[in-house]
């Protein structure tokens, strides 16, 4: 018996590892009830052969290694073939597929029949079963959106790092980056589960025209791909203090101290008189500490007037 299964490129990927491949034919009966269904041996052909031509005698040429074998005698069974390693050759190192020759052990005893591809019974005709895995290293394609280049946000603000994030399969995290330097340095921002494509950022008290976002997406199989602003954004100083933006209750009480740089002490609001504290500082830079009951905050405060 010659038989040949087309293996479709569409059908398995190319990254496809096989794993197990069966060959399984239907034994419905003897040639004659008298003969022996002796041990069957597969053959992988070496040439091509014409179906409607090839007989016994004009069988297309193989390799004299049979590749698996069968010692079934029974008639009304599948007979299974491990033809693995030969599917493996011809997927992933494309090579020759003509197909398999089947063999009696013995000519003598050539007394089995298989159900053939044009068997009136479908559900019995000839299976090649594949099993295989694939090998993903497709990396994530990642574009950040916001802020892409040109924007100017306040240090201490609240921002939406916006992105896209596409893979061949499925991207599963998300890792943000922020650089003052044009990318020279980078500063995590934070891990993310999922592919959300926005992150709600407080702006760092890190001021800078140079300023950049880099976001690095990641898929099951641990391939990373990675993109950053197209140009620098600006990080500006704050013009004023907001004690929201520290997360204080607007109805805390709380007690501001400034402090120049050279460490002394400037002057104290407290939370009925933080209105003055704009009007009374002059420009410059200066640190301020926030206390409320159970908590201190120390920020770096530029005014700009």
């Amino acid at each position: 018996m010659v038989i040949q299964f087309d293996i479709p490129a569409s059908v398995i990927p190319s990254n496809a590892v096989i794993t197990k491949a069966t060959l399984s034919l239907y034994a419905h009966a003897k040639y004659k009830s008298n003969w022996n269904n002796d041990k069957k041996y597969v053959y992988q052909i070496t040439e091509s052969w014409d179906e409607s031509t090839v007989t016994y005698r004009n069988k297309p040429s193989y390799n004299n290694q049979s590749i698996a074998s069968n010692d079934n005698t029974s008639t009304g069974v599948w007979e299974s073939y491990d033809v693995t390693e030969a599917i493996k050759d011809i997927v992933e190192n494309n090579a020759y597929n003509y197909g398999f020759l089947v063999k009696l052990q013995e000519r003598s005893y050539r007394g089995v029949k298989f159900r053939s591809s044009e068997s009136g019974e479908i559900t019995e005709r000839p299976k090649l079963t594949i099993t295989y895995e694939t090998t993903d290293t497709e990396e994530p394609v990642v574009k950040v959106k916001t802020p892409n280049g040109g924007e100017v946000w306040q240090e201490g603000a609240t921002k939406n790092i916006t992105w896209e994030a596409t893979d061949n399969a499925a991207v599963v995290s998300a890792s943000l980056y922020y650089s003052a330097d044009a990318g020279a340095s980078w500063t995590m921002i934070g891990d993310i589960s999922g592919n959300p494509g926005s992150y709600t950022w407080t702006v760092p008290n890190d001021v800078s025209t140079s300023c950049k976002i880099k976001v690095e997406a990641e898929d099951a199989a641990g391939n990373k791909g990675s993109d950053e602003s197209d140009s620098e954004f600006t990080i500006s100083p704050m013009t004023g203090i907001n004690t929201n933006s520290y997360k204080i209750l607007p109805h805390a009480n709380y007690t501001i101290t400034v402090i120049n740089v050279q460490g002394r002490e400037i002057t104290t609001f407290t939370s009925n008189t933080i209105g003055n504290i704009n009007r009374k500082l002059s420009s410059g830079v200066h640190i301020i500490h926030i206390s409320t009951p159970g908590e201190k905050i120390v920020k770096k405060y530029s005014l700009i007037k």
